[in-house]
C-alpha cells in the first residue's frame, strides 16, 4: 500500500497525513528508489509536536510555515531503512537515560541531509 494508505487505516493520524500531503513529502518519500521508516505520531502527540515547533494545526495550510513543516515531519523519518522493533531495541543503548526514563539515541534523520538551519 501507498503511505496515505498505511496512515489512513491507522486511525487518529489525520493530522501527519495531512501535513505530509501539504508538503509534499508523500510523494517524495513514494518515489523515492531506497525504503525509510517513519515515526507516525498520532494526532494528539503530533498536535504536542507541532506546539514545541511553534507550529499550530493551521500551520498545516499555511504556506509561509511549509518548509518548518517539512523539516519536523524529516526529523520523524530515519534514513538507515526500514526497521524492525528488534532493531530499535538493538540500536538504542543500555545507557543515556533521559527524563521519565526515555532512552535516546542518535541517529541520520531525513532533516539531517536535507533542512537548513532557520
Amino acid at each position: 500500500p501507498s503511505l496515505q494508505d498505511a496512515l489512513a487505516a491507522q486511525e487518529g493520524t489525520e493530522l501527519l497525513r495531512s501535513a505530509l500531503s501539504f508538503t509534499g513529502l508523500d510523494v517524495s518519500l513514494e518515489s523515492r528508489a531506497w525504503e525509510s521508516t517513519i515515526f507516525a505520531p498520532m494526532d494528539a502527540a503530533f498536535r504536542k509536536l507541532l506546539a514545541n515547533w511553534g507550529l499550530s494545526e493551521s500551520s498545516l495550510t499555511d504556506i509561509s510555515q511549509q518548509h518548518r513543516l517539512g523539516c519536523l515531519l524529516k526529523y520523524s523519518m530515519l534514513t538507515q531503512g526500514p526497521l524492525e522493533k528488534s532493531d530499535l531495541t538493538n540500536q538504542l543503548p543500555p545507557y543515556g537515560i533521559a527524563s521519565e526514563g526515555h532512552r535516546v539515541a542518535a541517529v541520520s534523520t531525513l532533516c539531517d541531509q536535507s533542512c537548513s538551519a532557520g
